[in-house]
């Protein structure tokens, strides 16, 4: 696993975008700005962060769990948004 301060990246490695994607959303980077704002963070906060990044084939397999996570999530998802119009044709055909 390699620490990677920032977006500090070794040109010479591979890095799933993706698995970068995930890895800033976990900074939560709109709580280290000082007013909420992204676009007024400070460089040093940012910089000061660490991603803890494994090897490329790792990466791929994390990627890859999330995603049939994220699946799992839009399907449950679906289901709960039809629950309102399948109660309301129960209702209708029974009320």
């Amino acid at each position: 696993m390699k620490k990677v301060c920032g977006l500090d990246v070794h040109k010479d490695n591979q890095y799933n975008l993706r698995l970068l994607y995930y890895a800033l959303q976990k900074l939560n980077l709109e709580n280290l700005s000082k007013d909420g704002d992204v676009s007024r963070l400070n460089r040093a906060d940012a910089y000061s962060e660490i991603i803890s990044l494994h090897d490329f084939l790792d990466q791929q397999k994390i990627v890859s769990e999330i995603e049939k996570i994220e699946t799992q999530i839009a399907e449950a998802q679906k289901i709960i948004d039809e629950i309102p119009a399948a109660k309301n044709a129960v209702l209708k055909k029974y009320l």
